[in-house]
């Protein structure tokens, strides 16, 4: 009878420790957690090496690629609706933004070329890019940014910096990149996106088409070479001829049902619009693609 009295308490004194570790861990699991992480990297052999390049180098995920036009659209929202401190808690140098006198006007942009330096803790992007009016009716120019984003905070700045600027940067290898910390506020929290296939087939074609509305030639640079060749016979009056007869349905594009196959070279989407229209895009990596254009 002794023994079982004795068994009930040891088992009474198990359960309460058990509880008191229960109710420790419930109120603070990120302190936990982080004690795991931080024993884990103490335990990492001390010539284990991370490696990360800081040097300049084209950004080639279209996932990040996206996200940071949909960062940059989002402050030029900002901006043509007035919310001035909303753009100032997010560029850097605001009057750049302001002497481009967005307020009047609602405005697109989509980056053309990206590159970046990073470490595991930050990154500094260098962006060149286009800016329309809403459907790029009126191609306002090129414009350029310097992003940072601090990964540490999960926060980002944007810098207007002008062409020179960005020449400069992404032609110096030696550079590495800068250190920088940035606050966090209501209006610079970095996310990433990821896009799924039809959202990416369509954003493809939305900036082929604006190649097409504010520079022919560039865009005619994108069609795949057996196409130029085969139905323009690499005439560029030829293709320039076909999107005037076809502009219509070709501006006015969406995608209504595709396939994907992933190559050795990238990935080739086999496109048709809602209009019967049919093409093929082959992404190499990034922005670097062709389009076929099959009827």
């Amino acid at each position: 009878m002794k023994n079982l009295k004795y068994i009930i308490i040891i088992f009474i004194i198990i359960l309460l420790i058990l509880s008191i570790i229960l109710l420790v861990m419930l109120k603070n699991p990120e302190t936990i957690y982080e004690e795991y992480i931080s024993d884990s990297a103490n335990s990492m052999p001390q010539d284990t090496v991370i490696e990360v390049n800081e040097h300049i180098e084209q950004e080639s995920d279209i996932n990040k690629i996206f996200s940071l036009d949909d960062y940059i659209n989002q402050m030029l929202r900002y901006e043509y609706m007035s919310n001035v401190d909303a753009v100032k808690s997010i560029v850097i140098n605001y009057d750049k933004i302001e002497e481009m006198n967005l307020k009047s006007r609602e405005t697109e942009y989509y980056s053309q070329e990206i590159y970046k330096r990073e470490n595991i803790e930050r990154i500094s992007y260098f962006v060149k890019g286009v800016i329309g009016n809403t459907n790029f009716e009126e191609f306002l120019g090129y414009v350029y940014f310097k992003i940072n984003i601090d990964y540490n905070n999960k926060a980002l700045s944007i810098n207007v910096i002008d062409e020179n600027t960005y020449k400069n940067e992404i032609s110096n290898m030696e550079n590495t990149i800068e250190t920088f910390e940035i606050e966090p506020n209501g209006y610079n929290r970095f996310q990433q996106n990821s896009f799924n296939s039809s959202e990416i087939c369509q954003r493809y074609m939305n900036d082929f088409i604006v190649k097409l509305k504010y520079n022919k030639d560039l865009a005619f640079e994108y069609i795949e070479t057996e196409c130029k060749e085969q139905r323009f016979n690499n005439d560029f009056t030829k293709f320039e001829a076909y999107i005037e007869e076809n502009k219509n349905q070709i501006y006015n594009m969406e995608i209504e049902n595709y396939s994907k196959e992933i190559t050795e070279d990238g990935i080739v989407y086999d496109i048709q619009d809602t209009n019967g229209n049919k093409y093929i895009l082959e992404v190499k990596s990034g922005l670097d693609y062709k389009l076929e254009l099959i009827a």
